[in-house]
């Protein structure tokens, strides 16, 4: 799992996730979070693939690596603009937003 290469969203955060749960070196994970940090995008969320826009999905599983792996702080602006993103998004059931039929696959 560490020499993964990950592309997809969902890989890099579950690269972060497993490699936190599975007590993987500090430097290690902040390396990993700060490949996912860069993929943030402009509105404060992070798309399942490069192609697709910010969505609910995609910035809670960044978010939740980051906060499970404690490789960036709750109080980290990155951070604080993936929540911002969500917040801003929410439908009014509570609901996020997300690209309806479009599935995430990287080719």
């Amino acid at each position: 799992m560490r020499t993964a290469k990950p592309k997809p969203n969902a890989d890099r955060s579950f690269q972060l996730l497993g490699l936190a749960w599975a007590g993987e070196e500090t430097s290690i994970l902040q390396k990993l979070a700060s490949a996912l940090l860069v993929e943030q995008r402009a509105d404060g969320g992070w798309g399942q693939l490069p192609t697709m826009t910010s969505d609910a999905y995609a910035t809670g599983k960044s978010l939740t690596a980051f906060s499970e792996s404690i490789a960036v702080a709750a109080t980290d602006a990155a951070y604080q603009r993936g929540v911002e993103y969500l917040r801003s998004t929410q439908l009014e059931n509570g609901s996020g937003t997300f690209e309806a039929g479009k599935v995430a696959f990287d080719a």
